[in-house]
Parts: structure tokens; C-alpha cells; sequence
């Protein structure tokens, strides 16, 4: 196969896979998060040094030759497909466009990385109307998809419970098995990839009713009772956003560029997150949505076949050449996928 590498980095399972936990420690020391300004600032300190040395591993894949090389092998029509010329022009980006360079609309406010535009996509409304996916109403918004997520969400905090919120992020509380801090007060994270057997029947489900889910954050999100987001941007312009309520009290919303919206269990909001937005939740209980981030609309079948390929070989390449697991695997995956050889298989990360 022409992702095929070589035995380096593969012949033992310790030492590559690298967990969040490791990461987290080893952002600390080389980034220097400091004590100063008591548990609130090193929190924060923390958070950052974790995202900034996981961005140091992406930019680490989009500078180097072997990576582009390994890309035009494993892409068909990479370099001549007129299907594909939006692509070519998403992967210039990648590579020469300056990494965290922002550009805002100033009319709109959407806020795009210039690294991560993807060439010609229609102008964007802050909202996606449901009823224009088959895959909202035959599946996320299916009473028996919500029952089975719940379900399966109960079964995983009951083995997993929510880490304290008032407690900075430590090594045992980040190691990618279990809920990881958002960047905000209250918010928790756990991606399904990282719990594939207790989400069986959910994954299932949104591969069985086509969901178009990208290579971005698809899992369960937390928001803590009487609480409100960060307003941020999320700077990709090839993605949306659903939320699918999970378990929702009254109260609960998103604002999207001045626009707001009710999240309700059972419901699927879709939402462009170029867009500054943040979330609430003025209910006397935590909040549970379902986000899968899918691929715009805009982008042909080839499109996203190629991205789908783009992303599942910079993760390949970031735990074989890299030595660091990427964002979302445990290392109990990992390891069980070197050991049966399904790690070099491209079914295995896409």
C-alpha cells in the first residue's frame, strides 16, 4: 500500500503511543507553565501549553516533505483531478500560509486561519436549517439514536466520572481515557474514538446513517449547570457543527454571531463555528449534547474522500515519525492497533 512504512517506531508499543496525560506533563516542562498567579493561572497556563504543543505537532506534519510525498502517493488524482482543484488549493494553504494567522470578516465577524481556508466555499449563514440533511432526521435527531446515546453515556460515567471542575487538570484526570477540560470553566470533553466499545451502538448508528463526520471532534460534550461558554471561533471553514441533545435541562442555548438558539434533547442544532459563538446553560443540572463536526456541504464526494485521507495520514505520520499519539486515541487502542497491524491500515484512522 503506497501509506506503507517501514519497521521504525513499530516493533514495540511502548514509547509511541504517547497519552494525553504525557502530553499534558510534557507541554508543562518544555513550554514552562508556571506557579505563578496560584491554581487558576497555572490551569490556564496548562491548557494553552497542552493545545500549543499539539498544534507544534500538526505544523510538525505540514513542514515536512516525507509527509506531502506520502500524501501524493495515497491520494488518486491528486495532482490533475479538476475535482480536486479546491483541494490542491486547501493542501497550498497547509503548507506556505503562515501558522495562527487569523482573518476576520469584519461585517460578519466569522473568524477563519488562513492555514486551514479552504479555497471557494459559499458565503455561510451562522445556522443550517435541519431539514436540509437526510442524516438529521433519519438518524442524530431518531428517538432511538438519542435513547442509545444516553444510555451508552450513562454506562461511560459510570466508569468514568466527570472530573471536578474546581481542581486544575492533572495527569490522571487528562490521559485521553477519560474527560478531558475544555476552554472554559465547566465544560468537559470525551471524543468516541477514544471510548469505541462503551459508544458501540452510537458509532454504529452514525456510520450506518451516513453522517458525514469529519476528521475533527466528534463525541460528547458537558456543560456544568448555571454556567456560560467562552465566546470563541473555531477558524475552519470546511466543517460544521451539529449538537444533538443528549441530556438537556430547560435553560440550556448557543448564541452564534448575535443569533440564538435553544438546544433541547432530542434536537440538532447545526452551526457554522467560524462564527464567534458560545454556549449556556442556566439549568439546575449538567448539560450532555451529542457534536459531530461534519464536512461542509459544498465539498463534493472527492473532496472529502481526499480530505478524509489528508488528515488520517497526518495522524499516521504523527505517531510513526513523530513518536505522539494523536489527538482523541488512547494508548490502549494504539497499542492493540500496532500489535494486530491495523495501525498501518488507512480504514483504521479515517
Amino acid at each position: 500500500a503506497p501509506w506503507a512504512w517501514s519497521s521504525r517506531g513499530q516493533s514495540s508499543a511502548g514509547g509511541v503511543g504517547l497519552s494525553r496525560s504525557v502530553l499534558l506533563e510534557r507541554s508543562t516542562c518544555v513550554l514552562g507553565a508556571s506557579e505563578e498567579g496560584g491554581e487558576e493561572s497555572r490551569e490556564r497556563q496548562v491548557l494553552a501549553s497542552v493545545e500549543t504543543y499539539a498544534k507544534r505537532l500538526e505544523q510538525a506534519c505540514f513542514a515536512a516533505d516525507p509527509f506531502w510525498a506520502l500524501v501524493e502517493r495515497s491520494i488518486p488524482g491528486l495532482a490533475s483531478d479538476p475535482d480536486l482543484e479546491r483541494f490542491r488549493g486547501f493542501c497550498h494553504n497547509l503548507k506556505n500560509e503562515p501558522p495562527g494567522e487569523i482573518e476576520i470578516d469584519r461585517s460578519s465577524g466569522r473568524e477563519v486561519l488562513r492555514q486551514f481556508t479552504y479555497p471557494e466555499l459559499p458565503s455561510p449563514a451562522c445556522f443550517h436549517h435541519p431539514s436540509d440533511f437526510d442524516w438529521v432526521a433519519g438518524t442524530l435527531s431518531m428517538p432511538d439514536f438519542v435513547a442509545k446515546a444516553k444510555e451508552e453515556l450513562g454506562a461511560v460515567l459510570a466508569m468514568t466520572p466527570l472530573f471536578d471542575d474546581d481542581r486544575p487538570p492533572s495527569e490522571d484526570e487528562s490521559d485521553g481515557t477519560s474527560w478531558t477540560q475544555g476552554g472554559w470553566y465547566g465544560s468537559q470533553y470525551l471524543p468516541l474514538r477514544a471510548r469505541q466499545v462503551e459508544f458501540q451502538r452510537t458509532i454504529q448508528a452514525m456510520v450506518s446513517g451516513e453522517v458525514p463526520y469529519s476528521h475533527r471532534f466528534v463525541g460528547i460534550a458537558r456543560q456544568k449547570a448555571q454556567s456560560i461558554g467562552r465566546t470563541h471561533s473555531d477558524h475552519r471553514n470546511y466543517v460544521l457543527s451539529t449538537l444533538t441533545g443528549v441530556d438537556v435541562p430547560e435553560g440550556c442555548g448557543i448564541c452564534v454571531g448575535g443569533e440564538t438558539r435553544d438546544l433541547r434533547e432530542g434536537e440538532t442544532l447545526i452551526l457554522d463555528n467560524t462564527f464567534p459563538h458560545h454556549i449556556f446553560n442556566h439549568g439546575e443540572r449538567d448539560r450532555f449534547v451529542l457534536i459531530a463536526e461534519v464536512w461542509h456541504p459544498d465539498l463534493g464526494p472527492k473532496e472529502r474522500d481526499a480530505m478524509r485521507s489528508l488528515f488520517a495520514l497526518k495522524d499516521l505520520y504523527t505517531l510513526v515519525h513523530l513518536q505522539a499519539a494523536p489527538w482523541g486515541f488512547t494508548d490502549d487502542v494504539l497499542e492493540s492497533a500496532i500489535s494486530d497491524g491495523s495501525i498501518l491500515k488507512m480504514g483504521f484512522w479515517r
